[in-house]
C-alpha cells in the first residue's frame, strides 16, 4: 500500500499537482500533511501544523471564596468564643489545680467555614508557655463549631482570642 501511495504522489508531482506533493499519514506518521522538500507550505497546512505543536494547557478553576454577612459572623463567633474559657476550667479540673494556675493568655485561631457551615482546617497558635491541654481543648472545640452557610464557597477566618484574666 505504501508503494502505491508513493507512486500516486510521484505521478502528482510530475503533473504539478501540489496536493499530491504532500506525503500521506502512512509516509510520515503525522496527522497533518507535510510538504516535500522544496515545496511551499500552504496556509491550511501551516495552521494544522501550528495547532499541533502547542501544548494543551489544563484549565485550573479559580478558587471560590465565600461570603457570610459580617454581623452574622461576628454574632456567631462571639457565642462560640465565649465557650473557650471552659477549656481552662476543664484543664484545671483534670490537673486538680485552681484555674488561676493554668497558663492561657492569647491565641490566634485560624479555620475555614465550608459551604455546609462546618469548620475545617483548624489551626490554633499560642505562646510557648500556654498549657498544651488548653490548646488541645480549644482546637477540639473549634472543630465542632458550625456557622451560617456561606454563599459562594468556603470562608477563611482568623481571630485572636484572649482568655479572661479572672476565671
Amino acid at each position: 500500500m505504501l508503494a502505491g501511495a508513493l507512486v500516486l504522489a510521484a505521478q502528482g508531482v510530475a503533473r504539478g499537482d501540489s496536493a499530491a506533493a504532500l506525503p500521506s499519514l502512512c509516509e510520515t506518521g503525522r496527522a497533518a500533511p507535510m510538504p516535500l522538500e522544496g515545496t511551499e507550505i500552504t496556509p491550511a497546512v501551516a495552521a494544522v501544523a501550528d495547532s499541533r505543536e502547542r501544548p494543551i494547557q489544563p484549565q485550573v478553576p479559580e478558587p471560590r471564596i465565600g461570603e457570610i454577612d459580617p454581623d452574622t459572623l461576628s454574632d456567631e463567633l462571639h457565642d462560640h468564643l465565649s465557650t473557650l474559657r471552659d477549656c481552662v476550667i476543664e484543664t484545671a479540673r483534670q490537673d486538680r489545680v485552681p484555674a488561676s494556675r493554668i497558663v492561657a493568655d492569647t491565641m490566634t485561631l485560624r479555620f475555614s467555614i465550608e459551604p455546609t457551615g462546618k469548620v475545617t482546617a483548624v489551626e490554633v497558635v499560642a505562646r510557648a508557655d500556654t498549657d498544651a491541654d488548653v490548646v488541645a481543648c480549644v482546637q477540639s472545640d473549634v472543630k465542632e463549631w458550625t456557622f451560617t452557610r456561606p454563599r459562594g464557597g468556603p470562608v477563611a477566618v482568623e481571630r485572636i482570642y484572649r482568655f479572661p484574666s479572672k476565671l
